[in-house]
């Protein structure tokens, strides 16, 4: 049997989430690598579409997903390079026991 899904995601975080990912400290700051410090608010958004295939023996499933960071309060830190990201995965997996037994 297929199935399929779709997901929209708006995240949020608070600052020490957003500080351990994204901030420098003065310490670790240097010439090219300013210092950075978050507060808590918008962190992103993501869309992602799925697709699964599941029988009596085995399951199939794969997932194509974008995230975006615009405007989110780590967009502005130097650790990120770009705003936006596109990720796909792909799984099988083998039933070798059911409840049933089958």
């Amino acid at each position: 049997m297929f199935t399929a899904s779709i997901r929209a995601n708006v995240n949020f975080a608070d600052d020490r989430y957003l500080n351990y990912y994204y901030g420098i400290t003065a310490a670790d700051s240097h010439l090219a690598r300013s210092e950075f410090n978050n507060q808590s608010g918008y962190a992103g958004s993501d869309l992602s579409v799925g697709l699964n295939f599941d029988s009596k023996k085995f399951w199939l499933g794969g997932f194509v997903k974008y995230h975006s960071l615009a405007d989110s309060k780590q967009h502005s830190s130097p650790l990120v390079k770009q705003n936006s990201n596109v990720s796909f995965g792909f799984g099988v997996a083998w039933k070798f026991y059911t409840q049933q037994g089958n």
